[in-house]
């Protein structure tokens, strides 16, 4: 059987793609032996003119279209094997190129050029757009993955890409040039800036909020999947163009590690609302001191009282490393009886045994009520219970608004309401 006549059909076997060709078969030296004309390999790469015929000759129908040629120079521009034209940026000439229905040419005249990283930006578009052909697929795909232990990991995303696309299929149209210049702007770049710290991540025209938050906390060594669930990305749109992606632990249910720099600064960021050395000198200032201070317990601690208190603490403390003190303050903040919970002061509750104001807290998995002063915890109201919520119009215009929670099993239903400031409510 020739090799030709043995390659496998995507579309007929859907688990090829997810599996590469074992042995020596189908290299790309294979597929060029077959294929290839013989006077186009010595041609494929480092060309100084555009060819004016096809590496992948089932293309050959396609020669007689007036944009050929303007293609073979496209892509010649952008692998800067010839100037660019006037104002021609790189998203224009790869937008110029993928546009085009030679995807498989595309393929043939990259994949040889595999050490140009140029040509590595260009094929990890390419395979998140575009599936090669049946023909081609075997060879793309084996590859791709001889080619994914280079250290730049860049042949592993487009192997990824190569898979998701074939999986969940692609997209119908090219993105605009604005987004090809973004997507080809941050696989130069792959940057992204993190509360307390940075990491660097080369990152993919396909990877999805999943994937990214997965790479951050495999790299801050938060790589089991119990732990991973604990954290969740938020994309903050601060211009038309500028988005910030923060990521925030939204629940503490694993212990903490501090093996990673990483990893004890993001939580370090999270929890702490100042710069620890901003911290220290405010308790040299009596008067700042008292911002620190609880407003429901300013009137019953003595300022004077309490920085001498700090004064002592401080003079008998041992020094600390910096990253120490850190882990130190993460595990005091952790203590805390509200740790964990979104915090909102309540002006006024139907229980009567419960004393007013108080803080009401919410997690994940529960409600609490909690003194606010002692901090004791007068209520709780797992979420699972909780049956429904509903908005309450303030009974007078001084008034508040407030909350009506129904919670409990059908034989034993309960309700109690709050009024709160922060509700948001339609006149």
């Amino acid at each position: 059987m020739s090799l030709q006549a043995s390659v496998p059909s995507l579309t007929s076997e859907p688990s090829s793609i997810t599996s590469v060709p074992a042995g020596d078969h189908y290299t790309m030296m294979d597929f060029a032996a077959v294929y290839f004309r013989e006077c186009c390999l010595v041609m494929a790469c480092g060309a100084e003119r555009p060819l004016g015929h096809f590496l992948a000759p089932w293309q050959d129908h396609l020669c007689l279209h007036p944009s050929i040629i303007l293609y073979f120079a496209a892509l010649m521009r952008f692998m800067g094997d010839q100037p660019k034209l006037k104002n021609q940026d790189d998203a224009q000439c790869a937008y110029e190129i993928l546009q085009e229905n030679l995807h498989d040419e595309v393929y043939s005249r990259l994949v040889p050029t595999h050490s140009v990283l140029r040509g590595w930006l260009l094929l990890n578009l390419l395979t998140g757009f575009f599936l090669p052909s049946n023909t081609l697929m075997p060879y793309a795909t084996k590859f791709l993955q001889q080619a994914s232990s280079d250290p730049s990991k860049i042949a592993r995303i487009c192997q990824s890409n190569l898979r998701k696309n074939f999986m969940y299929g692609g997209r119908r149209h090219l993105p605009f040039p604005v987004e090809m210049e973004a997507l080809l702007v941050l696989m130069g770049r792959g940057v992204r800036i993190l509360p307390g710290c940075s990491i660097y991540l080369l990152l993919s025209s396909l990877q999805v909020a999943k994937e990214l938050l997965q790479e951050i906390c495999e790299q801050m060594g938060a790589g089991e999947q119990e732990e991973m669930q604990e954290f969740a990305l938020f994309a903050i749109r601060s211009t038309n163009i500028l988005v910030t992606v923060n990521l925030r632990r939204l629940t503490w249910k694993t212990p903490l590690h501090f093996e990673d720099k990483i990893y004890t600064d993001i939580h370090y960021g999270q929890v702490s609302n100042e710069d620890g050395s901003q911290l220290v000198s405010t308790f040299w200032h009596r008067e700042d001191l008292k911002e620190y201070i609880p407003k429901s317990l300013q009137s019953r601690i003595s300022t004077e009282t309490l920085q001498n208190h700090l004064d002592r603490l401080l003079r008998t403390m041992q020094p600390l490393r910096p990253v120490d003190a850190k882990i130190q303050f993460i595990e005091h903040v952790m203590k805390q009886p509200l740790f964990g919970y979104n915090i909102f002061l309540v002006e006024k509750v139907s229980n009567s045994t419960i004393p007013v104001p108080c803080y009401f807290g919410v997690n994940k998995e529960q409600i609490i009520v909690v003194d606010s002063i002692t901090q004791e915890l007068c209520h709780i109201i797992p979420l699972k219970e909780l049956q429904r919520m509903r908005i309450l119009r303030p009974t007078s215009e001084q008034g508040l608004p407030g909350i009506e929670l129904n919670y409990g099993s059908a034989a034993s239903p309960k309700t109690l309401w709050i009024e709160l400031s922060q509700v948001s409510h339609q006149p």
